[in-house]
Parts: structure tokens; sequence; C-alpha cells
């Protein structure tokens, strides 16, 4: 009888600790999917902030949210624009003049891809998938000083 006893405690044990293995994944489950909404949610904000300076021809404010992708090593994808800089002026203009192009046509945001790099966030990338139109627009960004910035358009 005593063993009996003791494999129903253990049983009921096993149950026990299997649902609170459960109850666990899930909080844990519930939690990631609030970040990657989250993240989801930032980058399209900033997509749209782009949108609306790129239309306004803000391009002090849009140099800020342009990754820099020039010679300077030390900077190169580690920093955004300076629009003090005559160069990186000039290529947050042909970007602005690139987006405006592009909004002159109806589009919707199709698709959210998250390439996090698990032990580099420079190497990170969070992409927006824009059907306009005419065709299918890439606009990648990355986290830099808690803030995504546009890397990319494809």
């Amino acid at each position: 009888m005593f063993v009996i006893n003791i494999l129903k405690l253990l049983n009921n044990m096993k149950i026990i600790i299997a649902a609170l293995l459960l109850l666990t994944n899930t909080l844990t489950s519930t939690n990631l999917t609030a970040q990657e909404n989250q993240t989801e949610n930032d980058v399209k904000k900033n997509l749209m902030k782009i949108f609306e300076l790129s239309k306004n021809k803000d391009n002090k404010t849009l140099a800020s949210y342009i990754q820099y992708t020039g010679p300077d090593v030390e900077r190169k994808r580690k920093d955004v624009c300076n629009p003090k800089n005559e160069e990186e002026l000039l290529e947050v203009i042909k970007i602005r003049e690139r987006i405006n192009k592009l909004l002159q046509e109806k589009y919707k945001l199709t698709s959210f891809i998250a390439k996090e790099h698990p032990t580099n966030q420079n190497k990170s990338w969070y992409v927006w998938e824009v059907k306009f139109d005419s065709k299918t627009v890439i606009f990648a960004f990355q986290k830099l000083n808690e803030k995504y910035i546009l890397g990319d358009i494809d």
C-alpha cells in the first residue's frame, strides 16, 4: 500500500511539474512576442517618420535617421549621417529624392522581418517590405543608440 501511495504522489508531482513547465513556456513566449511586436512597431514608426521627413524635405532631421555608409571605417554603419558635412548631406538628399519618387505611388507595408544576430547588435537587421504600385521595395534598418535607422533600400 505504501508503494502505491508513493507512486500516486509521484504521478501527481509529474502533473504539477508539467503544468508549471507549460505555464513558464507560455509566459516566455508571450513576453518574446510582445518584444517582437514592439520592435516591429518601432521600426514602422521610424519608416513613417522617414517618409514624412522626405516629403517635407527636412534634410537635417532626416540625416539622423540614415546610417552613415561613407569611406570613414570608424563611422561606417556605426553612426548616422552628418548634415553639416556636404558629402553626407548630398547622400541624404539622394536618398530623400529616391523615397519621394516612390511615395508618388500608393503603397502598403506587407511584411516585417527581424534578422537578429545573437551576439552583435551591429549585425542585426530589421526589414520592412513595402509594396508600391510599380514594385516592391525593402527598407532595412539597424539599431544604433536605441534608435532604428535606415541602413539600406533595395
